[in-house]
């Protein structure tokens, strides 16, 4: 038997670390108001159908969700999204972060 941190303390947040090299597809489920980091500052969180994980969305991410699912948020569940990583600027140093775009569509499904 393997143990792992993870199974112990499960992330609560995706973090960009946390995001495969090639990215990730998931689904979004919804979205919530939290107050997160120590200012307890209210920010809306993407949730996922696939992943307990939430996504805190930042304007950046916010506007590239209105981009391709429109401007509604309560009509994003149901869009399929792509994580992935890059690197930015943030206070003049080089850090990881998560970017959000469409989904790839799905093959056609094959006839039986």
């Amino acid at each position: 038997m393997t143990l792992a941190k993870e199974d112990f303390f499960p992330e609560r947040l995706w973090k960009a670390e946390s995001v495969p090299p090639k990215g990730v597809v998931l689904t979004i489920k919804h979205v919530e108001e939290e107050r997160l980091g120590i200012d307890r500052e209210l920010r809306a969180v993407l949730y996922f159908e696939e992943d307990h994980r939430g996504l805190p969305l930042s304007k950046t991410r916010w506007l590239s969700l209105e981009n391709f699912a429109g401007g509604n948020p309560a009509r994003w569940p149901g869009h399929r999204v792509l994580l992935r990583t890059a690197e930015i600027t943030f206070k003049g140093r080089p850090v990881l972060s998560i970017h959000i775009a469409p989904a790839p569509p799905l093959p056609p499904e094959k006839e039986v």
